[in-house]
């Protein structure tokens, strides 16, 4: 992740180093780089964070941001049971097959989480992103 300063994407607040821990350096706010450069914290192995940060899916954590001449960004997990996750959300595919508009994913059933899309490919290949809740704010793209 990274901030928004005055929820404008051209004052990126960001650490100076991709896929960052907290207490790392940060610079901003500006346009950012052409690669994007965000923290991470992840339930997920092998992330390769430092061994306080780990924690199951589910887990909270309190991020703090102190702005000024030195901006520092820390986090610290909240100690309560990790909640379960339920996502209700509706996720919608976009591709170059569709001039990029919208189709509606289906859920599976049979295994809660997992939606779908049949597409087809065709010489040029297949270009595509997902959306959430069809707000393009909640983009999910590599």
């Amino acid at each position: 992740f990274y901030l928004l300063r005055n929820n404008s994407w051209s004052k990126k607040i960001y650490p100076a180093v991709h896929k960052s821990w907290k207490d790392m350096p940060c610079v901003g706010p500006h346009k950012g780089r052409e690669r994007q450069m965000c923290w991470q914290l992840s339930g997920r192995p092998g992330w390769d964070l430092p061994g306080e940060d780990e924690a199951p899916v589910g887990s909270r954590f309190c991020i703090t941001f102190t702005p000024g001449q030195v901006k520092r960004l820390t986090w610290e997990k909240l100690e309560e049971e990790p909640q379960k996750i339920s996502d209700d959300a509706t996720y919608q595919i976009l591709g170059s097959w569709s001039c990029f508009d919208p189709q509606e994913m289906t859920p599976d059933p049979s295994r809660p989480g997992v939606h779908f899309a049949e597409v087809q490919c065709n010489r040029l290949g297949l270009k595509f992103h997902f959306l959430r809740n069809q707000d393009y704010c909640q983009n999910l793209a590599p």
